[in-house]
């Protein structure tokens, strides 16, 4: 798809690379100024509206994926928020399991106000990106794409399971 848009855009495929990497310099010396560089899975997010003057929030919940950069460990909640300039969405938990990047300067349990540009969906290209920027090492990251998340609800569940599953009743 992104061979069409070159090529929609009459710009040639290897120019289009040549674009390409200058985006990728462009994006990791941004990266540099975070402290924390963060593949995230949303677990829960609700929208608040404050009224027509003011901007709607975003809440988001997620639970960290990935570390690119940064002192943040897998399985740690992070809490965000983003303000928007448009009427508040009335659906709640659409964006539930959801893989978004996200960068700040904080390791907080407190809610993180993100501004545009500081958190976006993941895509297999961001990823390899990422790896290639920050040189992950192979305890930071799995063998494996991420292909879905495993959401609070459904942890509990399976985690009950297992309980019943293999109770030890002492006999043996």
């Amino acid at each position: 798809m992104r061979r069409w848009l070159a090529v929609d855009l009459g710009v040639s495929t290897r120019d289009f690379r040549i674009l390409r990497g200058r985006a990728s310099r462009i994006l990791k010396s941004n990266l540099r100024d975070y402290n924390c560089v963060l593949l995230v899975c949303v677990y829960e997010d609700h929208w608040e509206d404050r009224g027509p003057s003011n901007y709607a929030l975003h809440h988001f919940k997620a639970t960290v994926v990935r570390t690119y950069k940064g002192n943040w460990r897998v399985a740690e909640r992070v809490a965000f928020v983003h303000g928007v300039d448009a009427p508040a969405q009335t659906t709640a938990n659409a964006d539930v399991g959801r893989l978004m990047f996200l960068f700040t300067n904080e390791h907080t349990a407190s809610e993180i106000g993100v501004d545009t540009g500081q958190f976006y969906g993941y895509d297999r290209e961001g990823e390899r990106e990422m790896q290639f920027m920050f040189q992950t090492t192979a305890a930071n990251r799995s063998s494996q794409q991420p292909s879905r998340c495993v959401t609070e609800p459904f942890m509990e569940t399976w985690k009950s399971s297992l309980q019943t599953a293999f109770r030890y009743d002492g006999s043996g």
